[in-house]
């Protein structure tokens, strides 16, 4: 359509998941010939591709202004339940910005760390497309529900407050301000599995809303298998070692990405032989019991993960919550099959014993033994599993019917 234009728009062009999602996304659009743009809160990375919203100085005391509603929050309201806050209080300004663009679809990814106020993005005048990469949009301040709090379904009242959290009710606050201001928006919502469509349709805030699932793309030109035993050399792999591949971004600091449970279930596995554990994501130096180990910190280099995924034998998902799974898709389009927790967005890219092995949802032992299955069964073909669904034209595709169904 010649007259539609496209803005995505994030907090940040670095960091997490969504913001690769993103990008996938806004390619794919390119790809098939729709004006697409990318509009950001913060500009970390230096792409010219990228419009920057804060920079120089407006940037570095908007991070002093994150750092300070951390540590009000944890002042305020004490939990064991550690996960990303977004409180979204204030008007940042970028809806102003964004409403006097020439874009028609404002395509909503990650815009968490007061990116847009709550009340704030009410007032966008234009068509929404929100592609819900997390859960905040559903709950109160958190981005992920590791407490398994049940009142994104019913409300979150004074008295039916789960244990665990003590002081300032700061997660029914935010909910309610939701809930005020959010029942009139020009909203199409996007989930990228159908768990995660499950879970959005469950939720009092849009449970009136139309959901639509549409998966997460990936560049299958990019993402492919090299040659193992040349990948292996690279890493300085042992030829008889087994190489079982970690990776999650900071996942010391987020316990949905599931660390102490894989820990765990790497604990029963009966032959540890030359079995060793490779991880990425993490600058931090972690045990995983008496396993030998490999820290490769933060990859950004799509060449060198490439070929670590290709390197290895196993890749390794505990997650207990997963909105999508890209590093699962990234691995199983290179040849490596995972191993993951069914229950989760994973599902939707992980067929049983074709491509992976889903082991019953947080049962460690049934991902210990999914570990040792995927090490005796080597799958063939696991990378045409994937190739059709997940396709960067056929996503593409999937979300200009929608944009067309909007305009």
């Amino acid at each position: 359509m010649e007259n539609l234009k496209v803005l995505h728009i994030s907090y940040s062009d670095t960091v997490g998941g969504a913001t690769v999602a993103m990008y996938r996304i806004h390619h794919a659009l390119l790809d098939i010939g729709v004006s697409s743009e990318v509009l950001v809160f913060v500009n970390d990375s230096g792409r010219k591709e990228v419009i920057a919203f804060k920079k120089g100085i407006g940037k570095f005391f908007h991070k002093i202004f994150l750092k300070f509603s951390s540590i009000l929050v944890r002042l305020l309201q004490k939990t064991k339940f550690k996960t990303t806050r977004s409180l979204n209080l204030f008007s940042s300004g970028f809806v102003n910005y964004i409403n006097k663009s020439d874009a028609n679809i404002v395509h909503v990814h990650w815009v968490g760390a007061n990116a847009i106020g709550i009340k704030e993005l009410s007032c966008l005048n234009k068509s929404i497309v929100w592609t819900m990469h997390d859960l905040w949009a559903i709950l109160g301040s958190e981005h992920n529900n590791v407490s398994n709090d049940k009142r994104y379904k019913y409300g979150y009242l004074k008295d039916n407050r789960i244990l665990g959290y003590n002081g300032l009710d700061i997660e029914r606050y935010i909910w309610n301000l939701k809930k005020r201001f959010w029942n009139n928006l020009n909203l199409s919502i996007v989930a990228v599995s159908s768990w995660q469509a499950k879970v959005i349709k469950e939720s009092l805030l849009f449970q009136s809303q139309p959901v639509t699932c549409i998966n997460n793309p990936i560049d299958i030109e990019q993402w492919f298998p090299l040659d193992k035993d040349y990948c292996r050399s690279q890493f300085g792999f042992e030829k008889d070692e087994v190489i079982l591949l970690y990776g999650a971004f900071n996942f010391v600091f987020d316990p949905i990405k599931g660390y102490e449970k894989l820990v765990e279930a790497l604990n029963l596995i009966s032959d540890q032989g030359k079995i060793v554990i490779v991880y990425f994501g993490s600058d931090v130096e972690v045990p995983f019991g008496e396993f030998k180990s490999i820290n490769y910190g933060k990859i950004y280099e799509a060449d060198k993960l490439r070929c670590l995924y290709t390197a290895s034998d196993v890749f390794l998902m505990p997650s207990l919550q997963e909105t999508f799974g890209q590093t699962a898709l990234e691995a199983i389009c290179c040849n490596l099959p995972v191993v993951a927790f069914s229950g989760t967005g994973t599902s939707d890219i992980i067929i049983h014993k074709k491509n992976g092995y889903l082991a019953r949802e947080n049962e460690v032992s049934d991902f210990a033994n999914g570990i040792q299955w995927l090490l005796v069964n080597k799958l063939q073909g696991v990378r045409q599993t994937v190739e059709g669904k997940f396709n960067s034209n056929f996503i593409g595709s999937q979300y200009l019917e929608l944009y067309k169904s909007i305009v």
